[in-house]
């Protein structure tokens, strides 16, 4: 309580106006040590000249002010003398406890609690400090969620997708079944070998080869496609030179009736020749009567049939030349005939073949979408079908992948009050909340987009979403890489201006200030 009452006395003489009044002499300022409480008491003497001499002239008020002012401070740092009036001093005052008194003690307190005060102030102007905008936030994929579908319709067979399970894209998470898809694939794969074989075993046909040979895969794979249109090029063939075989011989058939009509005719004309001689001789017997007349018209007869004869001969000889050309003709168009229909065939083998070709891939797809599998790298998120057996439809959401990501995205939520204090592009800390920052630290990020108008949800103060990113989560106080997932928690501080600690001590007073004086 002493204590207090001195500084208390100490600052009301430092911040109090000095009096014009001359000092009153009747006051002797001692120390309290140094009086002695036998000794008689002293008078003071009479110095008003010298208070006169002092505060005369025109500028003596100046320098009472300047030598009151000296006092006073000189008063604050050094301990004052006891103002003991000489009449006040008597034998019976009682000084241990003044005698116990260490001024210099005293003094360095003092000293200490100013030198003190003066470094505060000094370092709350010079250091500078960042300034904060915390906000909440949580950890969000930067990724939309992959949602695995269903194209195709059918029943599940098989389930592979767990919630949790670490997958990688392409991997098979659900087998459907659909036996249309099925059995259209296999009817079109089919059509597509058999065209494919067809095409082999017409070109052989087209070309007039008499051996025909298969591809290997396409026997390994269509062994009884292979087999039959193999067949059916054999059972050609042989129709063909059947039909061949058959024109031949009539053609021989036909040259040799030729011969023998063409020998017919020679004979006949040799005859012919014969009985015209007969003729010459028996006709001058017959003018002269020698032999009778009828004689003459038995050999005229005879000279008509043979001519006949010859004639008849020599017509079947040329019906039959023109029977053998057409035969040759047979031949010929028989050739003709096979590669023109192998041709016909041809042209609708491999229309066929291209059509199932189109569809193979298309159906291939098809069989292919029976195994849903993972369309990127994640975690499994959500699992919506967890029966085996299960009917889907087409579309259907079977489970759901969260993506992974390298680097890490925040949503945080900035108050109306500190959206003006960030900007795109300014350092952040982020503090985890399943990670100690006191143990791991804080990530480094940055804000990498403000939202243009604010958000208020139900019950909730409005607020601007603010998406932070964090290009490498590692903690730099220890290098720990931690498992960072969606749906965690955080608190990050965006990193501002810098502003010195006196700046924050007084921002308090400016703002009164700046509201001051006002009605409302």
């Amino acid at each position: 309580m002493r204590m207090f009452d001195i500084i208390s006395r100490k600052l009301k003489s430092l911040f109090a106006p000095v009096a014009e009044e001359p000092v009153d002499d009747n006051v002797e300022i001692v120390d309290a040590e140094s009086v002695d409480p036998k000794a008689p008491l002293e008078q003071p003497e009479d110095n008003d000249g010298e208070d006169e001499a002092a505060n005369s002239g025109p500028f003596g008020w100046l320098k009472n002010w300047w030598i009151g002012r000296k006092r006073a401070v000189y008063h604050f740092f050094v301990p004052q003398p006891i103002l003991v009036p000489a009449q006040l001093v008597t034998p019976e005052v009682d000084f241990d406890d003044a005698q116990t008194t260490k001024p210099l003690k005293g003094q360095m307190i003092y000293i200490s609690i100013g030198v003190f005060f003066i470094v505060a102030v000094a370092w709350a102007s010079l250091a500078q400090i960042d300034e904060v905008v915390r906000a909440e936030a949580m950890v969000v994929p930067s990724e939309n969620v992959q949602v695995v579908q269903s194209r195709l319709p059918g029943s599940v067979v098989e389930i592979t997708a767990s919630l949790g399970d670490r997958v990688y894209k392409g991997d098979v998470l659900f087998k459907i079944e659909d036996e249309d898809v099925i059995a259209n694939f296999a009817d079109n794969e089919i059509q597509r070998l058999t065209a494919r074989a067809g095409i082999i075993r017409l070109e052989a046909e087209r070309a007039g080869l008499e051996n025909i040979v298969f591809p290997s895969e396409l026997v390994a794979a269509a062994p009884e496609i292979v087999a039959q249109e193999k067949a059916l090029f054999e059972g050609r063939l042989i129709a063909k030179k059947g039909e061949r075989d058959v024109l031949i011989q009539e053609s021989e058939s036909l040259r040799r009736g030729i011969e023998e009509r063409e020998a017919e005719a020679k004979l006949a004309e040799r005859q012919l020749l014969n009985i015209e001689q007969e003729r010459e001789i028996i006709a001058p017997l017959v003018e002269r009567g020698f032999e009778p007349k009828l004689a003459l018209l038995s050999i005229d007869a005879r000279i008509e049939d043979v001519m006949g004869r010859k004639t008849l001969a020599e017509l079947a000889a040329r019906r039959m030349r023109s029977d053998l050309e057409a035969q040759s003709r047979k031949l010929t168009s028989l050739d003709n005939r096979y590669r023109a229909d192998a041709e016909t065939q041809l042209v609708e083998m491999r229309t066929l073949a291209a059509q199932t070709e189109a569809r193979l891939d298309a159906l291939q797809g098809k069989v292919a979408y029976a195994e849903v599998k993972a369309p990127t790298d994640g975690t499994i998120s959500a699992v919506h079908v967890k029966t085996v057996g299960a009917v889907i439809d087409a579309g259907s959401v079977l489970a759901e992948v969260v993506p992974d990501e390298e680097e890490v995205t925040l949503r945080a939520q900035v108050m109306l009050d500190d959206v003006a204090k960030i900007e795109v592009g300014q350092r952040v800390r982020v503090s985890l909340s399943a990670f100690d920052v006191s143990r791991y630290g804080a990530l480094d990020g940055v804000v990498e987009q403000i939202a243009s108008n604010s958000t208020q949800e139900d019950n909730q103060l409005p607020y601007f979403v603010t998406m932070v990113n964090i290009p490498e989560p590692v903690f730099p106080n220890s290098g720990f890489r931690p498992e960072i997932t969606p749906g965690m928690g955080a608190v990050v501080d965006v990193l501002g201006d810098k502003r010195t600690v006196l700046g924050y001590i007084l921002s308090p007073i400016q703002r009164a200030q700046s509201i001051a004086f006002r009605e409302k």
